[in-house]
């Protein structure tokens, strides 16, 4: 299996990033798989982490009273999910659960 690093070398995101900063990121991230249906976060909770996505989809939603939550945009593979940690007030904007089975290497936003 390879390692949390080798994993993230795979990723377009960090294309070019200087070792040390790559090292410093693989200290905070770990490699994780979440089946259809499960939700990696809502609209409005605190945001601290983001996800690398390898493998798998996942949707971002929206709550609307009445219709539940409500899907806007699909992400994928090779694409960076969690935007919200960056910025204040360091909350969620959307929620997102995966929509098929989905791998990646999640990062908390030490």
């Amino acid at each position: 299996m390879p390692s949390t690093r080798d994993l993230l070398v795979g990723q377009p995101f960090v294309d070019g990033l200087c070792p040390a900063w790559l090292d410093r990121l693989t200290a905070y991230a770990h490699p994780v798989f979440r089946n259809r249906g499960y939700r990696l976060f809502a609209a409005g909770r605190p945001a601290m982490r983001f996800w690398l996505l390898r493998s798998g989809r996942v949707a971002l939603d929206l709550p609307r009273p009445g219709r539940g939550d409500v899907a806007i945009e699909t992400v994928g593979a090779g694409e960076v999910l969690g935007w919200s940690w960056l910025f204040a007030p360091h909350r969620w904007q959307f929620g997102a659960v995966a929509v098929g089975r989905a791998a990646g290497t999640r990062s908390r936003a030490g």
